[in-house]
This record gives structure tokens, C-alpha cells and sequence, in this order.
């Protein structure tokens, strides 16, 4: 991403890194979040909850290895000590990150500090080179939001073939949907009620965050797929994850203007760009040998 100008997410991920003690540590580390990134794309959502081992789907035998070795630590994820959260953590920087938080949140807000003014001045750059003349056309409140986000999707996914679906869509809820097999769609949502969360009265506290999720859905599902009844008529692809930056949320998900919206929009949709023509073929076989069972 950063050989195309989106960059803001690495101080994050320099200071995680910077809890690495040693060169193994950081090692370990980086293979842990490319290990967990397979078991997440491997494993659909939702996940138990207090839970990083699941039942079924794919298991990475790297991540199998840390965590055997910190049940003979004592460290089992059932025997999790909510006092102590940094004893379920298998990466060993995550671990002295988290121990830091907990036991001395001065001095890990001090030290996260010039990590994070550098995330928003990587932000600004990417505003000013993907930023266009549609941010300046709406409003601040959550509705002109709304608008906001169809026009830069329709714009950013229109080229692969993503419209918007006035049936799925609601007044909270924005849906752009591509036919696939069947009745069934791939599709993407975004979910307005987190668009605005004002934090203050002036222009600088109107903060929102971009809530935008892939999902396979079937003719039963319409706006937010949070429902348990939805779960046998949606499935939630975690596509961030296919670039492991330790989730593209991460670093993609708060803005405070409209311009740094869209640029938020326009990054999904080039981590999409990248995965697109592999991930809609192979969802493509999927359906079809399933449908063919039936």
C-alpha cells in the first residue's frame, strides 16, 4: 500500500514492533500477524467471544505451536485473567504492549504519542492525493454523511462492478451489491450509525468512524447483517486481512473530515483492487459446487 501513497497505518505498527525486545521477538512477532491473519480469512465470522482457537476451519501450525506453549506456561486462553489480559497474548511485543497499558497508561500514552502524530501527518498526505471534489459537496451531519459514502463508493467500487442496491440498503445502512451464483450477491455495507459520534460542540469534535464490511449475502438479508437469523443467509468476508498490516481497520477506521472519509472509502476499495479478480473467482466455485449439492 505504501508504494501507492497509503502509509498512515505503519507508525502503529512501528510502535507494536518497538515492544520487540530482540530480532527473534520481531520475528516472531511479524509471523504471528501473517499467521493470523490465514486463520482469520480461514475461519468465518463471527468469532467466539474471549476466544482465538475455533472449532473448525483453517488452524496455522506457527500460532498452534505459541499457544501450546503458553498453556504450559500456565497462560491457557480458558484460564484468561481479566486483571491481567497480556498473559493470552502469543506475540511477544503485543504481550510487553498490553503489560504497559494496563500497569502504567502514562507512560504508554507518552510513548505512543509521536506514533500517532506521525499517523496524521501520513493522513494528510493521503487526503491530499485521494481527496476529491466530492467531499466538498455535502454537509457535516449524518445523513450528508450518508450521501458522502454512496457517491465515493459508487465511484471507487463502480469499476468492479458494484451498484447500489436500494432494496438492501436502509436509512442507517448503505449497500452496494455485485450478482454472483444464483440469488446470491457479493456486496459491500456500510453501516451509517457510527458515521458521527461528536465528542465536543465544535467543528473538530464531530468525529466518525467508517464501519464497511464485504459480505456474501443471499435475497434474505437487507441492511446490517447483525442478526443471528442471518447468519445461514450472509457470510462476512474478512478481506483486510488478506493484507497483513494487523487488520486494515486498524489504521483506516477514525476520521474527523469529510475528505479523510473518502480517503478512508478509496483505500478498502484498492486493498479490494488487489484481491478482487482472485477472491471473486474462487467464491465463484464455491457457490457453485455448493449449490450443486443441493
Amino acid at each position: 500500500m505504501t508504494a501507492v501513497g497509503f502509509a498512515s497505518f505503519r507508525p502503529l505498527m512501528t510502535f507494536q514492533e518497538s515492544f520487540c525486545t530482540s530480532p527473534e521477538d520481531r520475528v516472531v512477532h511479524r509471523t504471528y500477524i501473517t499467521e493470523l491473519a490465514k486463520e482469520r480469512l480461514g475461519n468465518a465470522p463471527p468469532y467466539p467471544h474471549l476466544r482465538d482457537e475455533w472449532a473448525s476451519g483453517y488452524r496455522s501450525p506457527f500460532l498452534t505451536e505459541l499457544r501450546q506453549a503458553r498453556a504450559r506456561a500456565g497462560n491457557s486462553f480458558e484460564a484468561y485473567d481479566k486483571s491481567k489480559p497480556w498473559l493470552s497474548e502469543l506475540s511477544p511485543c503485543r504481550f510487553a504492549e498490553m503489560q504497559l497499558n494496563y500497569t502504567n497508561p502514562a507512560e504508554y500514552d507518552q510513548r505512543k504519542a509521536p506514533f500517532l502524530e506521525e499517523q496524521r501527518r501520513l493522513r494528510f498526505r493521503e487526503v491530499e492525493m485521494y481527496a476529491t471534489e466530492l467531499s466538498s459537496r455535502f454537509g457535516l451531519e449524518k445523513p450528508d454523511r450518508l450521501k458522502l459514502c454512496k457517491a465515493v463508493v459508487a465511484d471507487a467500487f463502480g469499476r468492479y462492478g458494484f451498484q447500489h442496491d436500494s432494496v438492501r440498503s436502509t436509512t442507517s445502512c448503505l449497500v452496494f451489491s455485485k450478482s454472483m451464483v444464483s440469488t446470491w450477491s457479493l456486496c459491500w455495507v456500510i453501516d451509517g450509525t457510527r458515521l458521527l459520534r461528536p465528542i465536543g460542540t465544535r467543528a473538530q469534535d464531530q468525529i466518525g468512524f467508517l464501519d464497511i464490511f464485504l459480505e456474501l449475502r443471499d435475497p434474505e438479508v437487507k441492511g446490517l447483517s447483525d442478526n443471528a437469523r442471518h447468519r445461514a443467509h450472509c457470510l462476512r468476508i474478512p478481506y483486510n486481512y488478506a493484507a497483513p498490516i494487523d487488520g486494515l481497520e486498524w489504521g483506516y477506521s477514525r476520521y474527523e473530515t469529510l475528505a479523510e472519509l473518502e480517503t478512508l472509502i478509496r483505500a478498502n476499495s484498492f486493498v479490494y483492487g488487489t484481491l478482487s479478480e482472485l477472491l471473486e473467482r474462487e467464491l465463484w466455485r464455491a457457490l457453485e459446487a455448493r449449490l450443486a449439492c443441493h
